[in-house]
């Protein structure tokens, strides 16, 4: 008896050992780091917490932050996002509350346009959308151009062609908005830049139920503070989040180019942008 006792404890001792050789399992999921493994819009096999799609809903500590536009804002509220879009010329900001769809939440901002998100038919009336969209999956939700005269994103010069996307005008310079165009393809929004409000007759628009959303990234003085803008193009697609990741492995690589540039004893003037009825035109510094 006692030596069964004996053998039973030393097979007792000797498991126990065992469990505490063996080690656990270290976390070898790794945070992605390069753009060629974030594919904007689509999920990965195991999404984590801070990758997965933007909430509708406003949490306290916003997940998206805006550091270097100047004249648009991202706030989470509850139940809604506010974008905000400055004027230089207006003390008033303009405001459009995205709303997840399906969802009624109080919006507390009395003069804000509501728009359902995700949206999914946008005509762009600019050319300088093109990137973003493409970046996030969402350019085949072009539904409609102002021109394709100076575009070369192939893929919209190839659906202008083969009429997926229409022409519909209201670039501010040669053609006028056709409006019976724009409620015949019935857009979730129309964005064009803010100086071509008046252009586009904004009042009509409303009168036809057309939702305009406004971009100003022209106005910012910065080559970050404009790239930024495309926060407030992925937040109608309730993909800010996936845009931000874009955005901050872009800015890395700007300010790696700054810092090589700035080394460079014999700088040269670049002299950019195009003529147009015999005037070149160029951005500010």
């Amino acid at each position: 008896m006692k030596k069964t006792f004996s053998i039973l404890l030393i097979l007792l001792v000797l498991i126990l050992g065992a469990c505490q050789a063996i080690p656990s399992a270290p976390n070898q999921i790794e945070p992605t780091s390069t753009l060629e493994q974030v594919v904007p819009g689509e999920p990965t096999e195991e999404p984590t917490a801070e990758a997965t799609t933007t909430p509708a809903v406003g949490p306290s500590t916003p997940p998206v932050e805006i550091k270097y536009a100047k004249y648009f804002n991202l706030e989470y509220k509850d139940g809604y996002k506010l974008l905000s879009v400055k004027s230089p010329d207006s003390s008033t900001a303009l405001q459009y509350a995205l709303v997840l769809k399906g969802s009624s939440p109080d919006i507390v901002e009395q003069n804000a346009i509501i728009i359902q998100t995700p949206i999914e038919k946008i005509i762009s009336l600019s050319s300088t959308y093109y990137p973003m969209l493409e970046q996030i999956g969402k350019l085949d939700t072009v539904i409609g151009i102002d021109d394709s005269t100076y575009t070369f994103n192939e893929t919209i010069r190839k659906n202008v062609e083969n009429g997926k996307i229409a022409v519909v005008g209201g670039d501010g310079v040669s053609a006028k908005l056709n409006l019976e165009k724009v409620i015949e393809l019935s857009p979730d929004i129309l964005m064009a830049p803010y100086m071509n409000a008046q252009v586009l007759e904004e009042a009509k628009l409303k009168e036809a139920k057309q939702t305009l959303v406004l971009n100003a990234d022209y106005l910012e003085n910065s080559p970050l503070g404009r790239a930024e803008w495309g926060k407030f193009i992925a937040a109608f697609y309730n993909l800010e989040l996936e845009a931000s990741i874009l955005f901050d492995q872009m800015a890395a690589r700007y300010e790696e180019a700054k810092a090589l540039a700035a080394g460079v004893s014999e700088k040269v003037d670049v002299f950019v942008n195009t003529a147009y009825q015999g005037s070149w035109y160029m951005p500010g510094k």
